[in-house]
């Protein structure tokens, strides 16, 4: 488990800090994000696109732990995320196409991620700051269909940040 902790390219939250510090001395880092977008300022088809790329950009970083830790208990966690976070993006694939007719193409990205233990801290804030987006879109839509679905993705990200901060726990 040790071995886990050490793993590191580089990119961690200490040298995000650390760069961070030399740019702009002084000033607090800021908790890396996906997307910084606010649902408030757009409408529900940039909205879904948003949160499309959010749940794909996710899943892809749920893939890359889990391949990084393959075979234990993280990874199999890890693994089980991606899966949720795929489902997800279907339902808001869904969504969107019924919405526009129209068929939205993420882009293809490798994530980059560096200690183990520093990239489920990242997924966790990410999950809970994903958990209030999905509750201000539900607020914020005159669709209730968009609103249903953004109530149910709400409560399976603070789900998913709750798994995520047991894990941390386990690791720690």
């Amino acid at each position: 488990m040790s071995n886990l902790n050490n793993q590191s390219c580089g990119c961690g939250s200490r040298n995000f800090d650390a760069v961070w510090q030399r740019v702009l001395p002084g000033l607090d880092a800021p908790i890396p994000s996906v997307s910084g977008r606010n649902p408030q300022n757009f409408s529900d088809e940039e909205f879904l696109i948003s949160a499309m790329e959010k749940c794909c950009a996710d899943s892809r970083i749920s893939e890359a732990i889990a391949c990084r830790c393959r075979g234990n208990m993280i990874g199999r966690t890890c693994e089980t995320l991606a899966c949720r976070e795929r489902a997800q993006f279907q339902t808001l694939h869904t969504t969107y196409f019924i919405l526009t007719g129209n068929n939205y193409t993420i882009p293809r990205t490798c994530p980059s991620i560096g200690r183990v233990l520093d990239a489920l801290r990242i997924q966790c804030i990410e999950k809970t700051e994903n958990s209030r987006m999905f509750q201000e879109a539900a607020e914020l839509t005159s669709d209730e269909k968009i609103a249903c679905i953004c109530r149910q993705l709400a409560e399976e990200e603070s789900e998913n940040a709750c798994t995520l901060e047991r894990l941390i726990c386990r690791m720690l």
